[in-house]
């Protein structure tokens, strides 16, 4: 047996209007502006265990500064502001 901790993948998760996010509804691969929305839905989709984060890190080349930025906004439920990739990694 295993000493890794094997994460259970969810098929979907509930979105704020009660409609199922799946992979399908996540933000397209090389989205190069990142609306408000885009990263809320990306942090709640690793949240609920629709996606790892590493699997979210390599999907979109995020940094993990960047990552843990929309993650300290939406847990402040400070709004998060529309960006480039290129504007966290200067």
């Amino acid at each position: 047996m295993s000493d890794r901790v094997q994460r259970v993948r969810v098929p979907h998760f509930p979105g704020p209007d009660g409609t199922r996010i799946t992979l399908a509804h996540l933000p397209p691969r090389g989205l190069k502006r990142w609306l408000p929305y885009h990263k809320a839905i990306v942090v709640a989709a690793i949240r609920h265990g629709l996606l790892t984060f590493r699997e979210a890190r390599e999907r979109y080349g995020l940094s993990p500064e960047e990552y843990l930025s929309w993650q300290r906004a939406f847990d402040s439920a400070r709004p998060l502001a529309a960006t480039t990739l290129k504007d966290h990694r200067d």
